[in-house]
């Protein structure tokens, strides 16, 4: 009998008349294990159509995508995740119109309760459900929040713990359940091939740094991993030599980068790198398996860094990179797109008369260089970031970039501390200049990250040839920020997304500070301790006089020190660093102090003397909030005053805060 609608329209959970759901044979004497058909296989199993109703009233019906999408709070970590594009429901939504609203399976809203969002349990027993997002569930497996419970209500944050649960399995029908679960969800089911064509072979990668000289690391490729659900998803993973990383560590290390031990690849990196390996040492190159794609990031024979004068007097970079016989000129000059300042052009000439294109073979990249880090102030704490692009009204996060790292601490920074301009050192090289090409056109420069970390921007196409006539004229060159800019892109108003997807990204400025307020009331004693430095080394180096960023950055101390006081009463006297955070708020009280006479507000400086801490912050606060409803702003300011760490979301919802 049909005992539930599953995620897909046209597919059913079947249970037989024995109970078992997971075990069935059809005529050809075949055994399928698992406990979802579709419609065609029900027919060829049953020899009949599916029943059009089910039969006990006790069956339950799952949600579907857009039914979930409509519960969400749209304001928990859940919610702002990215889609991971692997699993059922994303791949689905691909397959409708772009204007479809539907939840990823692995990011389900934590604020909607686990008996509403539910879903069958592919592979598994019949009543098994799962859903994700559950926050009291630490899950070990790739999947945030994961939960799995059994008919009798046991629960399981982890695949394996839940997999031995389902009593008289054998190995098989174990490996099965694995790979349709990990498969529906977009999970990865890995092993290991020892025979495959790149296991033990040698791996090369360079790059260009950030004085322009030139790196090159060598490893071997120990470890090639095949995905059980996605044929396609292949990893494998480099051992660095120890002297290769010994040479290429100096300006990288300054910078706070290192070049780690071992490496995870994808296979298009694999592949190039080996590639790569035996052009440079004269090796015949083996031709690529079938579908296989190479990634070669190539560095240039000559290049050649300057600062011109453009007609007005502007002073802009130049660079030239000589290549197989080709010179390539990239100077910055005003840009083809209406009001967006400067961009990138290449000209292209030949160096061997007779030659007319150059070409790149379909994922050969030119190196650039550097997009970021070109200081070790250029790397940031998440936190200390996140408070410096709000008090210069979201500047800074034009120019940031993710660090590739599992510590997700980290940011990219290129501005100006003070003003949150691009920096001196950034502005004299080229990367910084390109512009964004529209969703329609295919970019020709790319982003991305050395084996150090650093970020960097190659020239060429990823899906085929790049044909570039060596006629000498200028042409200008695009890249694609990515799905992270799209708050920007709406705030320069080009985005791409269509109106109705634009609502959620569109905040006032209020609604903009309250929720960085809120955020910055969930710190720990680190982050506190950071960013009171941050500001404090950030006022002491420099006169700043813009009226904004003087009374966003008092709002910041005077929270930050209230913060840092809520967390003092709760740390233990004995602990070193118990010293330190105290002569932290120390700097934070003599900042308030500079920040007052810079403001010259002569109320708010005596509520400071007579430590009238709570009017001060109200005081402070509520005119960089004041677009928000009188109702919301004092919600805000309660939870703030009372060191609350919730979402904007949860605080105009909440109805046990006393106005």
């Amino acid at each position: 009998e049909i005992i539930g609608k599953s995620l897909d329209d046209d597919l059913y959970v079947v249970q037989l008349d024995d109970g078992d759901v997971t075990e069935i044979k059809d005529d050809c004497q075949n055994e399928i294990e698992q406990n979802m058909f579709t419609e065609t296989e029900y027919k060829k199993i049953a020899g009949k159509d599916p029943p059009k109703k089910r039969r006990k009233k006790s069956t339950f019906r799952t949600l579907t995508s857009q039914e979930i999408f409509n519960l969400r709070c749209n304001a928990c970590s859940y919610c702002e995740m990215d889609s991971c594009g692997k699993c059922s429901w994303c791949k689905k939504s691909e397959k409708k119109s772009s204007g479809t609203n539907y939840v990823c399976l692995q990011n389900m809203c934590c604020q909607i309760p686990y008996e509403k969002k539910k879903q069958i349990a592919p592979g598994f027993p019949s009543r098994w459900t799962f859903a994700t997002g559950e926050e009291s569930m630490f899950s070990n497996t790739n999947f945030c929040g994961l939960m799995i419970c059994s008919p009798d209500g046991d629960k399981f944050s982890d695949l394996d713990k839940a997999i031995k649960a389902c009593k008289g399995l054998s190995r098989s029908q174990i490996e099965k359940l694995q790979v349709q679960f990990q498969s529906f969800l977009g999970g990865s089911v890995l092993y290991s091939d020892e025979n495959h064509h790149l296991h033990q072979k040698p791996y090369m990668s360079e790059w260009t740094d950030v004085n322009g000289s030139k790196k090159v690391l060598y490893g071997t490729i120990t470890e090639c991993m095949l995905d059980k659900t996605d044929a396609k998803h292949t990893e494998f993973t480099v051992v660095y030599s120890n002297d290769s990383r010994t040479d290429v560590h100096g300006i990288g290390e300054q910078l706070g980068l290192e070049v780690p031990r071992t490496q995870t690849l994808n296979k298009a990196k694999a592949f190039g790198g080996n590639s790569t390996f035996n052009i440079k040492a004269g090796f015949p190159s083996s031709a690529l398996p079938q579908n296989t794609k190479s990634f070669r990031w190539m560095t240039p024979d000559m290049r050649t860094e300057s600062i011109i004068s453009n007609e007005s007097g502007t002073k802009l970079p130049r660079l030239v990179l000589t290549w197989n016989g080709f010179r390539l000129v990239f100077s910055a000059r005003k840009s083809t797109i209406p009001e967006s300042g400067f961009g990138v052009f290449v000209e292209c000439t030949s160096l061997i008369p007779g030659r007319k294109k150059m070409v790149l073979n379909e994922s050969e990249m030119l190196d650039l260089g550097v997009y970021a880090p070109f200081r070790s102030e250029d790397l940031k704490l998440s936190c200390v970031f996140l408070l410096k692009n709000y008090v210069h009204n979201l500047k800074c996060e034009e120019w940031s970039f993710d660090v590739e790292s599992k510590n997700d601490t980290l940011q990219f920074d290129i501005t100006n501390d003070h003003n949150g301009e691009l920096h001196e050192i950034a502005a004299k090289h080229i990367p910084a200049y390109v512009n964004e090409c529209r969703i329609e056109e295919n970019p020709t420069v790319h982003a991305r990250h050395d084996p150090e970390g650093a970020v960097h921007y190659l020239f060429g196409l990823l899906d085929k040839k790049f044909i570039l006539p060596a006629d000498g004229r200028p042409s200008e060159i695009f890249i694609n920020y990515g799905p992270d800019y799209e708050r920007v892109r709406i705030r320069k108003e080009y985005s791409f997304l269509p109106a109705s997807d634009q609502e959620p990204f569109k905040k006032t400025a209020s609604r903009e500070g309250a929720e960085y307020f809120l955020e910055l009331i969930a710190f720990g004693e680190r982050e506190v301790s950071s960013c009171i430095r941050f500001f404090r080394d950030t006022f002491a180096s420099a006169n700043i006089s813009c009226p904004s960023v003087v009374s966003r950055s008092l709002a910041v101390a005077v929270l930050l020190r209230h913060r840092g006081r809520a967390l003092q009463k709760e740390m233990d006297s004995n602990n070193p660093f118990t010293i330190e955070f105290q002569s932290d708020l120390s700097n934070c009280d003599v900042l308030i102090e500079k920040l007052l006479c810079l403001q010259e507000n002569q109320k708010l400086k005596e509520l400071n003397d007579r430590k009238e801490f709570t009017s001060l912050i109200q005081e402070t606060i509520t005119p960089l909030l004041s677009e928000l409803e009188d109702t919301t702003l004092q919600r805000v300011v309660s939870n703030i005053l009372e060191n609350k760490g919730v979402s904007f979301e949860e605080v105009i919802s909440d109805p046990s805060v006393e106005l």
